[in-house]
């Protein structure tokens, strides 16, 4: 393991967080036919991306009770789950106004 390898790593991702495909790019080293060495922990991997999460996990926040996951999958079956009737009256309260019908009485 290289520490200043992972001391860079490490500063760079919380200064380039939009940057996750060149971190993937440069953690990992292309080992013939069998996968890619992890330059973190030394680990050969064949799915990259899933390994990376394991060293820099991103964190999605559910911005009606603040619950977070891991995965962005987790958080949208979380909001499925638990809080479709409240998106729901959101939706409703911004696209469907309920109708005056005074006003259109009015213009007869």
């Amino acid at each position: 393991m290289d520490f200043t390898y992972n001391y860079f790593f490490v500063i760079f991702k919380f200064f380039h967080e939009d940057s996750r495909q060149w971190h993937i790019k440069h953690a990992f080293e292309k080992i013939n036919g069998t996968g890619f060495k992890c330059k973190i922990c030394g680990q050969i991997k064949k799915h990259v991306r899933n390994h990376y999460l394991k060293h820099f996990p991103e964190h999605h926040e559910c911005h009606l009770c603040r619950r977070t996951y891991t995965r962005k999958d987790n958080l949208n079956s979380h909001l499925k789950r638990d809080h479709f009737q409240s998106i729901m009256e959101i939706v409703q309260g911004m696209f469907m106004q309920p109708l005056n019908t005074s006003l259109i009485l009015q213009k007869q």
